[in-house]
């Protein structure tokens, strides 16, 4: 639908049924549209480049090899996460049914600041701020080792750029963030662990889904580049869900680059969190990564590295 609200201002805006088009579609569609309109603007042939396929990560999930998928999830250094018995379950009907909370953090040089806390580190923004929210995560469930999936479809960890599906090609992480003596050292582990796997064939969903998965997720986290949301110059986008109903994960957390802001959705199953429960949790994670932009590494080390270690 293109409205033409008055001279110089046109929107145009566009709805899909979930079965003809998903957030992975929607961002090949969004890139591709926004980058055929600039080229013919500027007078230009547009050269569009392939898209990562989702069909190739799904048939790698069908092939993948019993015999090392049984190796790969031994390999991972935790017990079989339960949700039901860890959590308090508040709703038994059910399981996947779920609410979607949307809040954002913005203020001047907050990408300033969130890359040199990068450039600290030494690591990219996505592993940062995954890291961030396993560390406060595992202090407001109250338990470490949680297996904690991020999404390694058509991305690329070295700069964190790159179309990213949210629940596809899952590789899970378990940490005890207290083996780690500073946020700066459990950065660099979470870092390393991504780099090991990312080459790795896919793990099959079936490995964190239903009663008998051998690793049931406790939550996917995703980040999505500004590119091009944020860096359209006269254009102002957005991906806007409808409110969600059944979420596939107790957790899912997709985070949005924006230019100086980070727009962040949180998917949550109604069985094993409440609206004021998420909303905390949230809440905690915007207020850790607040910290950590404008007072740094040491301030965030004195918020999670205190004497009182998380529970293993």
């Amino acid at each position: 639908l293109l409205l033409l609200s008055q001279p110089g201002q046109t929107a145009l805006a566009l709805a899909a049924h979930h079965s003809v088009a998903d957030g992975w579609s929607f961002m090949v569609m969004l890139r591709e549209l926004l980058h055929l309109y600039d080229a013919l603007v500027a007078g230009q042939r547009p050269a569009l480049s392939a898209a990562p396929s989702y069909v190739h990560f799904m048939r790698a999930e069908k092939m993948a090899n019993e015999a090392d998928v049984a190796q790969r999830l031994a390999a991972i250094p935790a017990r079989r996460f339960d949700p039901a018995s860890a959590l308090p379950v508040v709703l038994q009907a059910a399981p996947y049914q779920g609410q979607r909370l949307k809040q954002g953090l913005a203020y001047p040089n907050l990408s300033t600041q969130l890359r040199n806390v990068v450039a600290e580190l030494r690591t990219t923004r996505f592993v940062m701020l995954n890291a961030l929210f396993v560390l406060t995560l595992e202090k407001f469930i109250g338990h470490s080792l949680l297996p904690v999936a991020v999404p390694n479809a058509g991305r690329d960890f070295e700069n964190s750029e790159g179309l990213v599906g949210q629940c596809v090609s899952l590789m899970p992480l378990c940490f005890n963030s207290a083996a780690s003596a500073s946020l700066p050292e459990f950065v660099a582990k979470v870092h390393q662990a991504i780099l090991a796997q990312r080459d790795a064939p896919a793990l099959p969903s079936r490995c964190f889904h239903g009663e008998q998965a051998p690793l049931p997720l406790l939550a996917t986290f995703n980040v999505e580049p500004s590119v091009p949301l944020a860096e359209m110059r006269q254009w102002q986008a957005s991906l806007s869900m409808l409110p969600v109903n059944a979420v596939e994960f107790p957790l899912m957390i997709n985070v949005v680059e924006m230019a100086d802001e980070l727009s962040i959705e949180l998917d949550y199953q109604a069985r094993y969190f409440t609206g004021q429960t998420a909303s905390a949790l949230l809440e905690q994670y915007l207020a850790a990564i607040a910290i950590l932009a404008e007072q740094g590494v040491s301030a965030v080390n004195q918020q999670f590295y205190s004497p009182v270690a998380v529970e293993a």
